[in-house]
């Protein structure tokens, strides 16, 4: 273990406390980021953190933990910061005045078409792992919005009959036309798997909208749907028809409302680089899939939910 001339004053390193007799982790304390970090030892030491990382990955509480790791390093003093190995080091801000922005700095996104125009956007990475995860509700009569491609990708055989809608006549795929908001558009009771992706923020009365295709489904089906969280507006066909942002609250609250909260299930996903990185307009090849795989729920660039219709049988007991 290496001596660290900081560690002598416990209230100078954000009440990081080093306790007996080998490394734990106390899950209580790790949901409470003012408690600091909790390492094994005596104090005034710094131990080899390499080992405490590995207990770290087995600990049940390992997700609250690393937050408050991120914490403690974040608000140790300048010079004790040299002690930590270069992984953690990374944690730590810039000073201030040193951020570099490089080719980030400017009022010009990269990308004005959300990266369209340098490969595949990079929402689109949340919005496709989303269906493939549920993709065992892609099945039976499905309907989608625009075209069938997630239907034929993620229901393949298992969809029975296909329905696309566009809201404009002539789509030459459209089988239904028309607003989902506005009653009598879909048929009822008549869909075992709704996909919605990125259409309700295009809808101004979104309320509507939900009760129309809840009431479209079948009893035991399934509406899979994604809304924009942080996200440029579309410049172009989409602009003006751009109503909402959605953050998880109010997509849980609206469909909780219409499904019922133990039939919906509402995922956010995101961060501080995948926001940055979307909202510059880069394409999912130009970034590291890991950073996008960790969610804060502060920056939710894509919103995604499931929601089932209750079945005859458990609207009765109701």
């Amino acid at each position: 273990m290496r001596r660290c001339p900081f560690a002598g004053s416990v209230g100078e390193i954000n009440r990081i406390h080093l306790l007996q007799p080998s490394f734990t982790i106390a899950p209580a304390a790790a949901h409470d980021t003012s408690a600091g970090l909790l390492l094994a030892g005596r104090i005034g030491t710094v131990h080899d953190v390499h080992d405490l990382r590995g207990r770290i990955s087995k600990s049940s509480a390992r997700d609250a933990t690393k937050t408050v790791i991120r914490s403690a390093v974040r608000t140790l003093p300048a010079p004790a910061v040299r002690f930590l190995p270069p992984r953690l080091r990374r944690l730590r801000p810039p000073i201030l005045g040193k951020v570099k922005l490089g080719d980030l700095a400017t009022t010009v996104p990269v990308s004005m078409d959300f990266g369209w125009d340098r490969g595949l956007a990079i929402d689109r990475y949340y919005i496709e792992l989303f269906l493939e995860r549920h993709s065992s509700d892609v099945r039976g009569r499905v309907l989608e919005i625009g075209d069938a491609s997630y239907s034929e990708r993620f229901g393949g055989p298992a969809v029975q009959q296909q329905d696309i809608l566009h809201v404009h006549p002539g789509n030459p795929l459209a089988t239904i036309v028309g607003d989902i908001s506005t009653p009598d558009v879909l048929p009822r009771s008549a869909f075992d798997c709704v996909l919605l992706t990125q259409t309700l923020h295009l809808i101004y009365d979104f309320h509507a909208a939900v009760r129309e295709v809840h009431e479209s489904l079948k009893p035991g089906g399934v509406l899979l749907l994604t809304v924009p969280g942080i996200s440029q507006i579309d410049r172009g066909e989409w602009g003006d028809d751009w109503f909402w942002a959605m953050a998880p609250a109010a997509v849980r609250r609206l469909l909780g409302d219409g499904f019922g909260e133990d039939n919906v299930l509402v995922e956010s996903h995101g961060n501080v680089f995948a926001a940055t990185t979307f909202l510059q307009g880069l394409a999912l090849s130009e970034v590291p899939t890991s950073k996008l795989d960790v969610r804060d729920e502060a920056y939710p660039v894509i919103v995604t939910a499931r929601a089932a219709r209750a079945r005859r049988d458990e609207s009765h007991r109701r």
